[in-house]
C-alpha cells in the first residue's frame, strides 16, 4: 500500500473503530481470526521440533535482528517503547531498529537493494516486491511455511494472500487484520448548509451537481468540492462510482467481472464530462490538479469547501474545527448515488493491508528462526503485544473483549492523539505490527464515526448499493510483470499528459475517441488480456 493509502487506513482506524465493549463480532474477520491464531499457536508447537510460536521463546539462544522501518511524522518510533521490550521478553529476539522518514523510505530501500546491503527484515510495498523478487535478495517465505503455522493457517482462511505470489513464490509477511471496521472513500457533505438551503440529500450524481450549484450560488466565494493529492486521487475515487475506473481496475459489472484499463473505454469519457462540468462552473476546486493533503484539510476545516469524496474518517476532525466558529457545522455521509447508467457502485477499503509486507533478507544466518519470529506476530500473544502493549498495565481482556486500562484512559484521553498513544507504546499500524487490531483505537471513536461505519455495513448488505471491495491484482509471472510495468508506464504517461486538458476544457471532449484509440494502440488491450488471463489462472487453481 502506498503511503497515501496507508494514511487512508490510519484515519479510518482512528475515527471508525467501534467501542471495545461488545465489538467482538463487528469485524469481517472477527472471532474466527482469533480462533485461528490460537489454533495456529497450538499447531506451531508441534512443527518440526521448533519451539512453539506463542508458547515460549522461539529461539534457543538470544538473537538480534536488524529491522528497517519507515517512520511516519505523526508517530515517531520510540526504540525503547514497552512493546519492543515485551516482544524480546516473549521471543528471545532483540530488534535493532533503523528508521527512515516515510517520505524517503522507498528511495532508501531501493538504494540498499542496488548495493546489496539489506537489513535482516524490512518493510516493502507490493510494487517493490514485484520489481525485485527475482533478484534472489529476498527469502521466499513460501519455502518456509512449516515454520510459519500462523501464517499458513491465515492463508487457508484468506486465499487472496496467494495473489501476492511472484510466480509460485510468496516473499512477504503481509499486514493482516485481526479486527477491522468498515470504511472507505464515500461522499461527505456539509449537512448544516444543506439544511440552511432547504436541500434534499442527492440520490444521483446529477442531483449532486445541482446541490453543489446551489451551494455555490449561496456561497459564491466557496469551492464546493475539493480533493487532495491532485489528479490521480480525483480519478481514483471518482471514476468508479461514475461508471468507469482509473488505470487497471476490476469492474464487477462487465461480463460478470473483468479487468479493464479504464481510460481506454467510453465510460471514462462520461466521468470526465461530469468532472469537467464541475470544473467549468467552479464547483470543483480550480487548483485540484496541484492540491495537497494540507490544502485540502484547510479548505474543508475552514468552510471554504463543502463537499469531499474521500475517507469518511476525516469528517470528524473537519467538523470539530468548524464547530469552533459555528456549533451547528457538521458533515454527513451521502448514501451511494446513481450514475448516468443507473448504477450505484463504490469501493470500500479492502480487508487487510495486503500490499504492505515485511521481507527477510536471503542472507540471514538462521532463516527458520527469523520466519518463526515474524510468524509469532500473527499469534494471539504477538498480536496483543504489538497492538495493545502489556496486559494488565495497558489493556485487559475477558471473554474476547478488550479494554484499555483506566491508566491509559487518564493519560491518553481524547485530547491526546492516537499517534501519541501508539508512539509511546510502540504499537499499531505505523509501528512494527503484522496483525492489526482496530479495537486498540476505539477510545478515539465518536458517535458520528460509529454511525457512518454502520451505514457502510448496511449498504453493503443491500447488493443494489454496489459497495464492493477493491480486489487485489492477480499474481503475474516474471515475464508478465515486466510487460505490465512497461505498458502501465507508457499508458499512464499519455493519460496524465491529456486528462487534465479534458477536465479543464483545454481539449474538447470530441477528441476523446482519438485519445482512447491511442491508448488502445499503445497496448491497453494487451494489458487487459494479461490481467484477465492471470485472473483466470488464479481462479482455476
Amino acid at each position: 500500500m502506498s503511503r497515501k493509502k496507508r494514511q487512508f487506513s490510519l484515519i479510518a482506524m482512528t475515527s471508525i473503530a467501534l467501542a471495545l465493549t461488545g465489538c467482538g463480532g463487528n469485524s469481517s474477520n472477527g472471532n474466527d481470526a482469533t480462533a485461528s491464531s490460537q489454533a495456529s499457536s497450538q499447531a506451531s508447537s508441534q512443527a518440526s521440533g521448533d519451539a512453539g510460536v506463542g508458547a515460549g521463546k522461539i529461539v534457543n539462544e538470544p538473537m538480534t535482528l536488524r529491522v528497517m522501518l519507515g517512520e511516519h511524522p505523526n508517530q515517531p518510533l520510540i526504540i525503547d517503547a514497552p512493546s519492543f521490550a515485551l516482544r524480546e521478553a516473549a521471543t528471545g529476539v532483540k530488534l535493532k531498529i533503523e528508521t527512515v522518514p516515510s517520505d524517503n523510505y522507498e528511495e532508501k530501500l531501493h538504494t540498499l537493494i542496488a548495493t546489496n546491503n539489506l537489513p535482516d527484515i524490512m518493510y516493502a510495498e507490493d510494487t517493490t516486491i514485484q520489481s525485485f523478487a527475482n533478484t534472489g535478495l529476498f527469502l521466499p517465505i513460501s519455502d518456509y511455511l512449516d515454520h510459519a503455522p500462523n501464517l499458513k493457517k491465515l492463508i487457508e482462511e484468506n486465499p487472496q494472500i496467494n495473489n501476492l505470489k511472484i510466480g509460485d513464490k510468496l516473499y512477504g509477511f503481509p499486514r493482516l487484520a485481526r479486527y477491522q471496521g468498515s470504511a472507505g472513500p464515500f461522499p461527505m457533505i456539509r449537512s448544516d448548509v444543506m439544511k440552511e438551503l432547504g436541500l434534499q440529500t442527492p440520490q444521483t450524481f446529477d442531483e449532486l451537481y445541482e446541490t453543489l450549484k446551489k451551494m455555490k450560488e449561496a456561497y459564491p466565494d466557496s469551492q464546493p468540492m475539493t480533493i487532495r493529492w491532485g489528479t490521480q486521487q480525483l480519478l481514483d475515487v471518482m471514476t468508479y462510482p461514475l461508471g468507469s475506473g482509473f488505470d487497471v481496475y476490476y469492474d464487477y459489472d462487465v461480463d460478470g467481472g473483468k479487468w479493464l484499463y479504464g481510460p481506454a473505454h467510453p465510460e471514462f469519457k462520461e466521468a470526465l464530462e461530469f468532472l469537467s462540468k464541475l470544473y467549468k462552473e467552479k464547483l470543483l476546486d480550480p487548483d485540484y490538479a496541484v492540491s495537497t493533503s494540507d490544502t485540502w484539510k484547510e479548505k474543508l476545516s475552514s468552510g471554504k469547501s463543502l463537499f469531499f469524496y474521500d475517507n469518511i474518517g476525516y469528517a470528524t476532525a473537519f467538523g470539530a474545527s468548524l464547530k469552533a466558529a459555528d456549533p451547528d457545522a457538521a458533515f454527513e455521509m451521502i448514501p451511494n448515488m446513481a450514475n448516468s447508467q443507473g448504477q450505484k457502485r463504490n469501493y470500500r477499503f479492502p480487508d487487510h493491508w495486503l500490499t504492505e509486507n515485511f521481507l527477510i533478507s536471503s542472507k540471514v544466518k538462521n532463516p527458520e528462526a527469523v520466519v518463526r519470529y515474524l510468524d509469532w506476530m500473527y499469534s494471539e500473544e504477538g498480536a496483543d503485544i504489538t497492538n495493545f502493549g502489556k496486559e494488565g498495565e495497558h489493556f485487559t481482556k475477558e471473554n474476547g473483549e478488550y479494554k484499555v486500562t483506566d491508566g491509559i484512559k487518564e493519560k491518553y484521553g481524547k485530547e491526546t492523539s492516537l499517534y501519541k498513544l501508539q508512539s509511546d507504546l510502540g504499537t499499531g499500524l505505523l509501528a512494527f505490527t503484522l496483525y492489526i487490531d482496530e479495537r486498540a483505537t476505539s477510545m478515539y471513536s465518536t458517535p458520528d464515526s460509529v454511525k457512518w461505519s454502520e451505514n457502510i455495513k448496511r449498504q453493503e448488505k443491500d447488493l443494489k448499493n454496489g459497495i464492493v471491495t477493491r480486489p487485489l491484482e492477480p499474481p503475474l509471472t516474471k515475464e508478465e510483470a515486466e510487460k505490465v510495468k512497461r505498458l502501465r508506464t507508457d499508458l499512464n504517461t499519455v493519460v496524465f499528459q491529456e486528462v487534465d486538458k479534458f477536465i479543464m476544457g483545454v481539449k474538447p471532449m470530441d477528441e476523446f475517441e482519438a485519445f482512447a484509440k491511442k491508448l488502445q494502440k499503445d497496448g491497453s488491450g494487451e494489458l487487459e488480456s494479461i490481467f484477465n488471463e492471470a485472473q483466470a489462472r488464479l481462479e482455476s487453481q
